[in-house]
């Protein structure tokens, strides 16, 4: 932890998703400026594949047990 902040309090301000304490946000906004972070696309489009599948299997499911 380089920031002394969570790997899922860094998630979420990096992703933008979730509540994170506005001052908290900007600090690791800045630390992650200073240290040069590119979000990793090719990360992200699989991320974004896998959750598409668990959203599609959820959705299978419901429909079997109804």
């Amino acid at each position: 932890m380089i920031s002394g902040y969570s790997t899922a309090t860094v998630s979420r301000v990096i992703s933008g998703r979730g509540y994170v304490r506005g001052t908290t946000a900007e600090l690791i906004r800045a630390a992650a400026d200073r240290l040069g972070y590119q979000p990793d696309q090719a990360a992200q489009a699989l991320a974004e594949r896998s959750a598409q599948a668990r959203r599609r299997r959820a959705h299978a499911r419901q429909r079997l047990s109804a």
